[in-house]
């Protein structure tokens, strides 16, 4: 592991000739597949030839993580290879774990998010229009990162300071990658050192005192506003989703560390006041959670209960210090790499779906009710949502799964372990009952086992409407296997694929559209060979098939009645936290017409091309051994979000 957190990582770095291929080849700087047939995504992208993988390495075929920095590298290649070194050096993770004040609640006093200066609001960052540079953490970003040095001693940042800092962004974002696998997180950097000829002014704006004269450096006007034009600069050099920057300073400030809504970027003082440069990382994150529109959670802040907060969703800041009745750690309310309930739907986080397998309903609220205590059934899948529930990874291969609706979490009744124990909602406390694996069952299902009885697996009483979700032994039977899944959405606009008028017919098309929940945006990836999953549209029971069996580009996706053929066969290719979906008979892939971002644009193949437009964020778990009695077929997917 690299730091402290619950993820494998490594170190790569292409060779110069592997490197060159790819950009000849028109390969976007972003992209991050680190070999043909390799499975790991690049989590962190620092030019065209460093990377942080996700994932240990593969095998023996896998090469080794270089000791030692290879000549040839770019500044920003050779910042990101010494980072990772440092993070994967014990003695990193040793003060990971000695670091100070953990956690401790923020002690802010107001509020960490700052408003853009008025007068500039109006001269507004040279952005897309109607394109927010940071609305959903999820798919690829861009980090403009800016250590801004002054001429004295006490201003300027040595070699180590400089490699530390990009260290600790590096674990900060780390964790959100850690946190939410299936968001498909990948970050590509831009980093700056900028020296500036200004003394420390107490009397003046200490921001614009030292930002101005270090954006005029990068070749800006030195206006707040050039800030944006930056972000947009860079999001347009490499081709992500979203941007944002970070300033990074030993000038003194107002407030050491802060984040403007809208901006978007962040400012943070490297000695992170009384807090040390061991949190920068966390202190970092907290920031990059207000870039991302979540909210604080500490008292000092101000904060209160309720509210409408994410740009996708609207939840409640229902975790707040001042008023939270079941309270708990959150990175947004103290110096703790954990997470609430409501901050991942602040962030924008996609939902999922607990499909039975024998039944095809999905696991829903009973009676739509959000008071403690209301059941867990199944019941006909309607995309309302008392049937949305949030896989939320804890650690030690546990989950917590969040009901959308009401932020609360199933909880095994009274901490029972009989069979016939109920799942209800409750409040988040931790408590093992509220934990659960979700196990591979080899055959593109997973069964959930309880923390609190692992000999016990959930199931459904029953086949009909209302039938209870409860604990029972492990048989192996269908009612016993869920498939968890939610939408696959297309980098380039952030849509979902859907079928057009929610058609049940013969041949409808497969669109992009807004996610709305319906069941018609739900597309299971059911493995059928180890290589291939047929799309299966949840609404018709019908999947994703390349019309008339067309091997021309621009021929669209339909859906149809599943025959076997390899028009119906799709395999899942990952990049950088997303996929291309390629059709078997033809070797194009899904992509959206035009690259359009209108809704009810169709779904055609087409050859790859590497366009936004092609790259899909496909709901996973990762593979595990299938326990005994479980089906034998090679996982390719488990639909996990």
């Amino acid at each position: 592991m690299a730091g402290d957190l619950p993820i494998e990582e490594r170190l790569l770095v292409l060779s110069p000739e592997a490197a060159a291929a790819a950009v000849a080849a028109g390969a976007p700087r972003r992209a991050g597949t680190p070999a043909a047939g390799r499975s790991e995504r690049a989590l962190h992208i620092y030019g065209d030839r460093v990377r942080v993988l996700s994932g240990p390495p593969e095998g023996a075929a896998g090469p080794a993580a270089p000791q030692t920095m290879p000549d040839g590298l770019s500044e920003v290649e050779a910042l990101g290879f010494a980072a990772a070194r440092l993070r994967l050096d014990p003695a990193y993770a040793e003060a990971k774990r000695a670091r100070p004040r953990d956690g401790e609640t923020w002690d802010f006093e107001g509020s960490c998010v700052r408003v853009p200066p008025r007068p500039e609001r109006t001269a507004a960052p040279a952005v897309q229009p109607g394109t927010p540079t940071s609305a959903y953490l999820e798919g690829s970003v861009a980090v403009g990162l800016i250590i801004v040095e002054g001429l004295q001693d006490d201003l300027r940042f040595d070699g180590s300071e400089r490699v530390k800092t990009v260290a600790e962004v590096q674990n900060g974002l780390t964790y959100y990658a850690s946190t939410q696998p299936s968001a498909g997180l990948s970050f590509t950097y831009d980093i700056r050192v900028v020296q500036v000829d200004v003394p420390p002014n107490p009397d003046v704006d200490q921001e614009a005192l030292w930002r101005e004269p270090a954006m005029r450096q990068l070749g800006y006007d030195g206006s707040w506003s050039s800030v944006g034009t930056y972000i947009e600069d860079l999001r347009q050099k490499f081709g992500t989703r979203w941007a944002y920057c970070a300033f990074i300073t030993k000038y003194p400030l107002g407030w050491f560390a802060y984040a403007y809504v809208g901006g978007p970027y962040l400012v943070m003082n490297y000695y992170n006041d009384g807090w040390g440069v061991e949190n920068i990382d966390r202190v970092y994150a907290h920031e990059t959670g207000h870039i991302f529109t979540a909210p604080d959670e500490y008292a000092g802040s101000g904060c209160s209960c309720g509210g409408s907060y994410g740009a996708r969703w609207g939840k409640p800041n229902d975790n707040c210090e001042n008023c939270a009745q079941y309270g708990v750690p959150c990175l947004m309310k103290a110096n703790d790499f954990s997470m609430c309930v409501y901050t991942p739907g602040h962030l924008g986080w996609m939902p999922a779906r607990m499909i039975a397998k024998h039944t095809g309903k999905a696991a829903d609220i009973g009676g739509s009710q959000q008071a403690h205590g209301a059941h867990l059934i199944q019941s006909t899948f309607s995309g309302g949502v008392t049937q949305w529930f949030r896989p939320d990874p804890i650690g030690d291969g546990y989950v917590r799964l969040v009901a959308f609706d009401s932020s609360q979490v199933l909880d095994v009744a009274e901490g029972r372990t009989d069979n016939g124990a109920p799942l209800i909602l409750w409040d988040w406390h931790g408590g093992d009952n509220q934990l659960f694996k979700l196990e591979p069952l080899g055959d593109g299902y997973v069964r959930i086992v309880p923390k609190n009885a692992q000999d016990k697996v959930l199931g459904v009483a029953g086949t009909s409407n209302g039938d209870a979700v409860v604990l029972g032994d492990w048989h192996g039977g269908d009612s016993q296997h869920w498939l968890l899944t939610a939408p696959l959405v297309v980098e380039h606009s952030a849509k979902v694929m859907a079928v057009a008028g929610a058609s049940t017919a013969e041949g409808a098309a497969i669109v992009q559209w807004d996610p709305v929940g319906h069941a018609e945006q739900i597309f299971r990836p059911e493995p059928i060979d180890a290589e291939h999953v047929r799309l299966v549209c949840h609404h018709s029971g019908k999947v994703v098939t390349v019309r008339n069996a067309s091997r021309q580009p621009g021929a669209p996706a339909v859906q149809a009645t599943w025959t076997g053929a390899d028009n119906q066969r799709f395999k899942l290719v990952i990049l950088d936290g997303t996929y291309r979906i390629i059709a078997k008979h033809s070797g194009m892939v899904l992509t959206v017409a035009g690259a359009s971002t209108a809704d009810g644009a169709i779904v055609v193949q087409q050859p790859w091309t590497g366009g936004d437009e092609q790259r899909w964020l496909v709901p996973y778990v990762e593979t595990a051994t299938p326990p005994a009695g479980a089906a034998t077929a090679e996982p390719v997917s488990a639909g996990l979000a």
